[in-house]
């Protein structure tokens, strides 16, 4: 018996059943969050405290991760980028007439 054909009708079959079952892609259902409910002022002061920062310093954190420090470290808690930064401040040179 010749198999050459085989082969061929082999690969066919197995090619239209992998297309078969990714062309039926399975979907979970998403989790969505209302987060329009909750004041943005009220969201700042939970995650500052959450930090055991001020709302200041929150929102120091959060201008420093919109530069280059966020772009570079993009995952940086607030405590790290907070310390870094008054780090980089406090070896900064002070001017003759300060």
């Amino acid at each position: 018996m010749n198999r050459a054909p085989l082969l061929p009708v082999v690969c066919l079959a197995s090619l239209l059943a992998i297309g078969a079952a990714m062309g039926t892609p399975v979907t979970t259902p998403s989790r969505i969050q209302d987060t329009q409910s909750i004041p943005l002022g009220r969201l700042h002061a939970e995650q500052a405290a959450s930090w055991g920062l001020t709302e200041q310093e929150w929102t120091r954190f959060e201008q420093i991760q919109t530069g280059p420090r966020g772009f570079w470290s993009p995952k940086l808690d607030p405590l790290t980028a907070l310390g870094s930064v008054r780090k980089v401040l406090s070896q900064a040179p002070h001017s003759a007439g300060q």
